[in-house]
């Protein structure tokens, strides 16, 4: 949360609290002091040997010599140079590398800095260590790490989905591939459980045909038809992802849409893992 004067009118406080993606010029200079935590010698030289295989895991040219020091304010130039994106992608390159016991301490740090400043980042675990990641409302990330829980096969989909829609660098087209593989495998498997290699089409398809599918929320008067909810969700899903289905004029899809697919990927892995979506009359 970031911090907010005492004395902020109530359009300043909301202009505080907007989200800001990329590095806002108020944010460089704490980043780059919490790399300097590991980058940076105590008598103001970069720690080559990092610094190289850092360069060489960016895949960019920071100027690090092969042999001989390197000054950190020549270092801090030439990443300065690099451009902000870089300058994220080393602090997640980083983050990624903090272990032992002081590594919660780094991490509330880092995160001190990006929640003061609204950052859209920020450090969460993964995989056994820390990484950045797109901020989320609060609760969104919670509700997709139980889809994920219920589910080892289709939850592992779901989780890749979830790192390539929200990790530093995303990968909106496999995040749609992952998500739909998620569901498509729970689905076919309620749904059309005795069709070899059938698809998410196959088990839409059926689902229609049939008619009487339900999600056990309640429904007033059948104004919301339980069935037309989960079929337009399935639908919203498989549509949305046309280029899968080599459609010449698909348009591959944005960072945004990605994530909104995912998300909704989520509420379905949940719904059928947990058992939530049945035949009525089955």
């Amino acid at each position: 949360m970031p911090w907010i004067p005492f004395d902020a009118d109530s359009d300043e406080e909301a202009d505080l609290r907007i989200i800001r993606d990329g590095v806002p010029s108020s944010l460089k200079a704490p980043l780059i002091s919490w790399l300097s935590t590991f980058l940076c010698t105590d008598t103001g030289w970069l720690y080559s040997a990092l610094g190289l295989r850092a360069q060489a895991a960016l895949r960019i040219d920071l100027d690090i010599p092969l042999t001989g020091d390197m000054e950190w304010s020549v270092f801090i130039d030439s990443l300065m140079h690099a451009g902000d994106k870089n300058l994220v992608r080393l602090v997640d390159y980083i983050l990624s590398t903090v272990t032992g016991a002081s590594a919660r301490d780094y991490v509330n740090t880092l995160n001190a800095y990006l929640d003061s400043s609204s950052s859209i980042y920020r450090a969460v675990p993964k995989d056994g260590a820390y990484r950045l990641s797109r901020r989320l409302p609060d609760g969104v990330e919670q509700i997709a790490q139980e889809s994920v829980n219920l589910s080892s096969d289709a939850g592992s989909l779901l989780a890749d989905a979830w790192r390539y829609a929200y990790g530093v660098d995303p990968k909106p087209a496999e995040a749609m591939d992952a998500a739909v593989k998620a569901v498509e495998l729970l689905a076919t498997h309620a749904i059309v459980p005795k069709m070899e290699r059938a698809s998410l089409g196959d088990a839409i398809g059926t689902m229609r045909a049939q008619g009487d599918w339900t999600h056990g929320l309640r429904d007033r008067d059948g104004k919301a038809p339980a069935q037309d909810t989960i079929y337009a969700m399935l639908m919203t899903l498989w549509e949305g992802q046309q280029y899968r289905h080599v459609v010449k004029s698909a348009v591959p899809p944005t960072p945004e849409q990605a994530r909104t697919h995912v998300q909704l990927a989520a509420t379905l892995v949940g719904w059928f893992a947990s058992g939530a979506i049945v035949r009525a009359n089955g």
